[in-house]
This record gives structure tokens, C-alpha cells and sequence, in this order.
């Protein structure tokens, strides 16, 4: 009885926990309304130099495939068409979205790095130039909530970008929040409409609703726009302990170097850590993609280019010339070489295994037909 009390005590705590976040995220959002005084225009503006505050949401949506067409052929149903990654900044008080639009040949994984390097990109070229900056963002600890990304934000503030930086983090399982409006109505409208290059996929988007816009990590060439930094490395300093645990943080020029956490945004109780005492000089260095290896360029021009339209078939899925190969020193060759060898292996292994048993299954019936032979049935007499 006492063990069913307390999982009834914790689920009610993780409901009001839960709705306390979603009304501190929409107090935000209303001050950040009354903050704006008709200055809506984004761009690169000098730092603090626009609103007091300003209130953003970032997150990752499910990555889309092209080419795609609402009349999907059959065929191209068990293919794996080229993929397209979609990163979405929001400004609920706007409201406004753009969404980052990855495409295979510049993807750099959803790691910290390429969270923090889109929304760094966004803040200088489509930011408000705010004073304090409050954001919302889900738990995943791999994209959001983690150490690089806390100490990104208390660069901003030390670097004199910022003069308060607060990220709040929603209660897992309550993480549905405004990015996802602006999804599903990019969504909708690309399963309405017929893209088979990555400038129709912007066109789509623009299309989808006024608050959605488009910006290009990369182009179709698979040449970079939206650069990919090494922040992780740039970053060093003391990591943030129980960092998991705790929803929401504040980095504030008042307190140079020093992050303050609290576990929930109720919560009275802080816990300040010490993050460094001199801030990283300069900016981290650029990662490049590692872009489209040769099985996977063979693959779209071998399967996917006849679905493209004429125009995009040598954009998307280039033909590979018959005498490129792949060079004998690299990583991928050897991993495809020896999933060959491990493919022919089993295959082989396979073929002995199954020859071997229709040996024993013959050997067994001929054993059986020497050892026994059926006799005539005779039949019961019949009683008088």
C-alpha cells in the first residue's frame, strides 16, 4: 500500500512539475510580446542593441526524403531515397521559424556540435540583438542538455553577446511545444506537393505557412553555407555535476564564469558551478562533412535517379563515372571490403550447412526403406 501511495505521489509532483513548465514557457512568450515594441525585423543586428528580452525554441524534426511525390510510385517504396534533415529556431512572440534544411552531402550528424554551430548561425544573422535571452528546448541530452552547450551559452554572456542567457528544458513526456506547429505544417504541405531537389524542399517550406522560413546548410553540390564548428573542443572548462537532473540554468554577466542550475522552474533552491576564470580566446574550428561516399552515390544514381524529373536527375543523383574507384587507403573501402568477405563467408557457410542436411535427410530414408518394408493390411473377417 505504502509503495502504491508513493508511485501516486510522484506521478502527481511530475504533473505539476510538468504544468509549471509549460506556464513559465508561456509567461516567457507574453514577455517577451510585450518586449518586442513593433521590432520585428530580423537580421544581423548589433549585439544588445535591440528588445530586453527574447524568447526562442529549438529542435530537431524528422528527417524527410526526396525525390517524393504525393502519387508515390511502388517501386520507390522499399528504397532509400536522398535524406534531408530539418533543425527549427522559433520565436513564439512573433511568431516566426526558420528551419534549417541539412541535406545528406553536408550532414554532420545531430551531435552538440551542429546544434550549437545552427543556432549560433541564427542568433548573428536572424537574432534580435536582445539584452536577455531566454530559451526552451526538449531533454535530449545528446543535441540540448549538455556541457557544451551550457558553456556556449556562458561564452555568449562572457563575449558580451548576452547580458542574461536562461535555457529551460521541458519535463519528459510533456515536450510538444511551437516548433512542432511549424513542423507539421511544413510536413503537410511536402506530402501535397511534388520535390525532387532540395530548392523545391526551400519552396515548399516557404509555401507551408507565413511563419515558416528557409535557410540552406548546404547546397545541392554539397558545398557548405551554414558551417559546423568544433565547439565541443573550444569549450574546455569544469562540467556542470547532475546536469541531467536539473531544467533550468542562467549564466548572467553579473557572475562571470559561473552557471546556476535549479531542478525545476518552481523551484526556490540554486546550485552555482564553476565553469572557468578565463574566457576561450578567439572562434573553434570548422568541421568539415564528410559528404556522400562512393556505394551511397552509386546506390541514388543506380535507384533513385529515375524517379528524379529531368532537370534535378544530375543534381541529386549524379551518374558515377565507371572509372572512379575507391581508394585502397580508406576507411570505408576496408569496412565494405570486409562486410563483402563476411557477406560471401555466411553465404558459403549457409550453402554447406544446407547441402549437408539434404545428405543426412537422403542417407536417413534410404536407411529407412532397407531396414523396414510395409506388409499387405489384411482385412477383418467379417462375424456371421
Amino acid at each position: 500500500m505504502e509503495e502504491k501511495q508513493r508511485a501516486v505521489s510522484n506521478h502527481q509532483d511530475h504533473l505539476e512539475h510538468a504544468s509549471d513548465g509549460r506556464k513559465y514557457m508561456y509567461a516567457c512568450t507574453q514577455a517577451a510580446k510585450e518586449a518586442l515594441n513593433n521590432n520585428t525585423e530580423l537580421g544581423a543586428h548589433a549585439p544588445m542593441t535591440g528588445p530586453s528580452v527574447a524568447h526562442y525554441c529549438f529542435d530537431y524534426a524528422q528527417q524527410i526524403h526526396y525525390p517524393c511525390d504525393p502519387h508515390q510510385p511502388g517501386p520507390i517504396f522499399f528504397k532509400t531515397p536522398r535524406k534531408c534533415g530539418i533543425f527549427g529556431v522559433c520565436m513564439p512572440a512573433i511568431p516566426v521559424q526558420v528551419n534549417f534544411l541539412i541535406d545528406e552531402a553536408v550532414m554532420n550528424g545531430k551531435g552538440a556540435n551542429p546544434v550549437i554551430s545552427y543556432f549560433h548561425y541564427f542568433l548573428e544573422n536572424y537574432g534580435l540583438g536582445e539584452r536577455k535571452l531566454v530559451i526552451h528546448a526538449d531533454n535530449c541530452s545528446g543535441q540540448n542538455k549538455n556541457n557544451a552547450m551550457m558553456k556556449y551559452l556562458l561564452w555568449r554572456v562572457e563575449t558580451g553577446r548576452n547580458d542574461h542567457v536562461e535555457i529551460n528544458f521541458l519535463v519528459a513526456g510533456h515536450t510538444k511545444f511551437c516548433c512542432d506547429f511549424c513542423f507539421g505544417w511544413l510536413k503537410k504541405q511536402i506530402r501535397r506537393t511534388q520535390v525532387s531537389s532540395l530548392r523545391e524542399i526551400q519552396n515548399a517550406v516557404l509555401k507551408s505557412s507565413t511563419s515558416n522560413r528557409a535557410q540552406l546548410v548546404g547546397a545541392q553540390d554539397g558545398s557548405v553555407i551554414v558551417p559546423v564548428l568544433d565547439w565541443s573542443s573550444f569549450l574546455e572548462g569544469n562540467d556542470i555535476k547532475q546536469l541531467l537532473k536539473q531544467h533550468q540554468f542562467t549564466m548572467s554577466a553579473t557572475n562571470p564564469g559561473i552557471i546556476t542550475t535549479k531542478l525545476h522552474q518552481s523551484s526556490v533552491e540554486t546550485t552555482s558551478h564553476q565553469i572557468w576564470s578565463a574566457i576561450p580566446e578567439g572562434m573553434p574550428e570548422t568541421i568539415e562533412p564528410p559528404g556522400l561516399d562512393y556505394d551511397r552515390r552509386v546506390y541514388l544514381a543506380k535507384h533513385i535517379r529515375e524517379f528524379c524529373t529531368e532537370e534535378t536527375r544530375d543534381l541529386v543523383c549524379p551518374l558515377v563515372p565507371d572509372d572512379e574507384s575507391i581508394p585502397s587507403t580508406s576507411k570505408h573501402c576496408k569496412e565494405s571490403k570486409s562486410a563483402v568477405d563476411v557477406t560471401k563467408k555466411s553465404t558459403v557457410k549457409k550453402r554447406i550447412v544446407k547441402k549437408a542436411g539434404k545428405k543426412r535427410k537422403e542417407s536417413r530414408e534410404s536407411d529407412e526403406s532397407d531396414e523396414y518394408t510395409p506388409q499387405p493390411t489384411r482385412r477383418p473377417r467379417a462375424k456371421k
